[in-house]
């Protein structure tokens, strides 16, 4: 006669935890649904972007390169010939330059849709390479104001303004949004 020992069963595993909901299909944007986002690459590795968010209301940015004075680096040059030539003060051409990247930037994330009017405050972080250049944001206020992003450049009610050194990676980063008040 045989006699069996059987082993005793181990109880049985937990069940496994289900698995999560798959990640969903992303769905195209709505502008006024959800952050919107715009980037270029206008060399190399870099990214400038111009972003909305609804929620908070405000609008953040970052633009590679220095920030030229505006009062600082304006230049004499004469328009016509002969006796009817004239003079006039106009800006660097590198401001022209950094207006000029400002507006592609700010029209490739279309924030012309929604330009800030009323009472608006702007605070901006700007690294420069050194010391040399003054902190002034004006060039900044100008192009917010050329590329639509606000209808007026005086609308700024508070200015914050805040200088870095960063020598490799000179920059513009910037929020702005509508001053609430209370009633």
């Amino acid at each position: 006669m045989e006699i069996r020992v059987e082993e005793p069963l181990e109880p049985p595993a937990p069940p496994a935890p289900p698995l999560p909901d798959p990640a969903p299909e992303p769905q195209p944007r709505s502008f006024w649904g959800t952050s919107f986002m715009a980037a270029i690459t206008p060399s190399g590795s870099r990214l400038d972007i111009m972003w909305w968010e609804p929620s908070g209301g405000f609008i953040e940015g970052l633009v590679h390169g220095p920030l030229p004075s505006k009062a600082n680096s304006r230049k004499i040059v004469t328009f016509g010939k002969g006796a009817g030539a004239r003079p006039a003060i106009i800006k660097s051409n590198e401001a022209r330059k950094f207006e000029a990247h400002f507006q592609v930037v700010a029209l490739a994330s279309r924030l012309k849709a929604v330009p800030l009017d009323g009472k608006l405050w702007l605070e901006v972080v700007v690294y420069q390479e050194n010391m040399r250049r003054d902190l002034e944001c004006e060039l900044l206020k100008d192009c917010l104001q050329r590329s639509g992003v606000v209808k007026n450049d005086r609308s700024f009610w508070r200015v914050g303004q805040e200088r870095r050194i960063d020598k490799a990676n000179p920059r513009v980063e910037f929020r702005l949004g509508r001053i609430v008040e209370d009633v």
